[in-house]
């Protein structure tokens, strides 16, 4: 009895360290990289006014504002909120830019720039600190891109298409915030999608390292199982117990440090979470379709997703191999020993 109940609670233990270092990186990766715009206003003010990047269109076309707000208890930290569509309004400036009017008598800490989409209730990371890259940027124009293009000064046009563009930046930042380069200028805030070639890239690169997951899960998963096996006749196999207890411990060790070896690029998750392979497919046929219209077939894109996809059936091979592999070595090691042994209780 004493040993079922410590079997299931070592099940339990083992269960419970793998959903908090899996729903840990999850919940980093998932965050909300925002920036954010105090406006604080009167009752004596009508309204107040944001700037383009604040207003988010979803995939209905419908458009959103979002501040930030302080949570609570469980939800502690900066949270997202979206504000009502009865307080606030579109508008359009003399350029033919778009911006949010929002009615006065409220202070509001609303979410002017952001990675992707945010989600009402979500946590929030507030960006501080860019790294400066040489990057390129993809915008995508469903119904074709509007001339005369006005681009803002740090873009250089490298191709056009009927429904694309391929800008180039000397000084482009990481994270991306699409958003951020949506409200520099007429002509990309007119983009439906605009997605940074790098962090594509980024994410294509983490792939190997994210296939190696699943394989370190199950291997624990397994390991438990021959060391339930094996305590059955603990007086023979204490050694592999131990063993195993070991390499379970190792195998949590190791999940941890693949876990936090990568970062996702958050322009490139998809809004309903990291877990949304299909919008991974979208995405990255999207991009593709787009370069090859514009005469792009030979960007490295193209010859980086079959490698990573290689290098991660790799991995996943590998850790097949080892599921495979270590049950074998135990029991062949066991099977040897009790031969060893049987031979020798036979010599007089």
């Amino acid at each position: 009895m004493k040993k079922r109940v410590l079997r299931l609670f070592s099940l339990i233990l083992y269960l419970l360290c793998v959903c908090t270092i899996l729903s840990w990186k999850i919940e980093t990766e998932q965050m909300a990289l925002i920036q954010y715009e105090s406006r604080v206003t009167e009752e004596s003010r009508t309204s107040t006014d944001v700037r383009i990047g604040a207003i988010f269109t979803d995939a209905d076309g419908v458009n959103h504002l979002f501040q930030v707000v302080d949570g609570a208890g469980w939800e502690a930290g900066l949270r997202i909120e979206e504000l009502s569509p009865e307080i606030w309004s579109v508008a359009v400036n003399p350029n033919g830019q778009p911006y949010a009017t929002i009615l006065g008598g409220a202070n509001y800490r609303i979410v002017t720039s952001a990675a992707r989409q945010p989600r009402d209730g979500e946590k929030a990371q507030v960006v501080e600190d860019f790294e400066t890259v040489e990057d390129t940027y993809l915008a995508l124009y469903p119904d074709g891109v509007t001339e005369p293009l006005k681009l803002p000064d740090q873009l250089t046009l490298a191709r056009q298409g009927e429904s694309a563009l391929l800008l180039t930046c000397q000084e482009g930042q990481l994270p991306f915030l699409p958003s951020s380069l949506k409200a520099a200028s007429i002509t990309t805030g007119e983009a439906q999608q605009i997605y940074s070639l790098t962090e594509a890239t980024q994410l294509l690169q983490a792939l190997p390292a994210a296939a190696a997951l699943p394989g370190l899960v199950l291997l624990g998963l397994v390991l438990w199982a021959l060391s339930c096996c094996f305590s059955l006749r603990m007086h023979e196999t204490r050694g592999l117990v131990y063993l195993n207890v070991v390499l379970i411990a190792a195998s949590l060790g190791a999940l941890y440090w693949v876990a936090a070896s990568f970062d996702l690029p958050a322009s490139m998750l998809p809004t309903a979470g990291v877990l949304q392979w299909r919008d991974y497919a979208a995405a990255y046929t999207q991009i593709f379709e787009a370069l090859q219209s514009l005469g792009m077939g030979d960007h490295p894109l193209f010859s980086l997703l079959p490698a990573m996809l290689e290098q991660a059936a790799v991995v996943l091979r590998v850790s097949l191999g080892l599921l495979v592999a270590i049950p074998l070595l135990e029991v062949a090691g066991l099977l040897l020993w009790t031969r060893r042994a049987r031979r020798r209780e036979a010599q007089p």
